[in-house]
């Protein structure tokens, strides 16, 4: 992954004014829990998505359009690829993941970015480590990265209590459910 593009990216998002933040290997690397991110995932808000889409259109090359294309348990709402000095970009808006007990949608707003990380002076607003607790638990083969969040939340406590509490409230599997409460008591 090329930090460059994502200063690069993070400053015309910035511009936009759009609500969007980044996750998964990214996110985990701000946190050090990961040495090298793999590709940059991006959240956007429905709402914001074709401004998102548009600023990513101007950098980039996009490389798959996934919209309304879901593909069992992901039922994500906007899924776009892209290429942008040789790394990978996945958009996203409206995540959702099918379960045992219907369908998560990962709630996205304002609350959802939990600080913001600085690459080449540019402010790059990270989603938290309690929403991808969640999320990870509902992808298959993704128990290490679980445990690793898992982890970190036990050892420098949970910073966004109310972003598990609200997860509770959503289609989640019994176990998920059980594995947040062990972490909130």
């Amino acid at each position: 992954m090329n930090f460059n593009a994502l200063s690069y990216i993070a400053e015309e998002l910035n511009k936009s004014e759009a609500l969007w933040a980044v996750g998964a290997s990214v996110m985990l690397y701000f946190n050090g829990l990961v040495e090298k991110p793999n590709d940059i995932d991006i959240l956007a808000t429905e709402k914001d998505i074709e401004k998102v889409k548009a600023v990513l259109d101007s950098l980039g090359e996009m490389t798959f359009d996934g919209c309304n294309e879901g593909k069992d348990p992901y039922l994500t709402r906007y899924f776009y690829k892209y290429k942008v000095d040789d790394t990978d970009i996945d958009l996203i808006a409206g995540f959702r993941i099918k379960n045992a007990q219907g369908i998560y949608e990962m709630p996205f707003d304002e609350k959802t970015i939990a600080y913001y990380g600085k690459v080449n002076d540019v402010s790059v607003p990270l989603c938290s480590l309690e929403d991808w607790y969640v999320l990870y638990q509902l992808m298959e083969g993704r128990e290490p990265k679980v445990k690793l969040i898992e982890d970190y939340l036990v050892k420098n406590g949970i910073n966004n209590m109310e972003l598990l509490e609200r997860a509770l409230k959503e289609k989640l599997p019994d176990s998920v459910k059980c594995n947040v409460n062990k972490l909130i008591d």
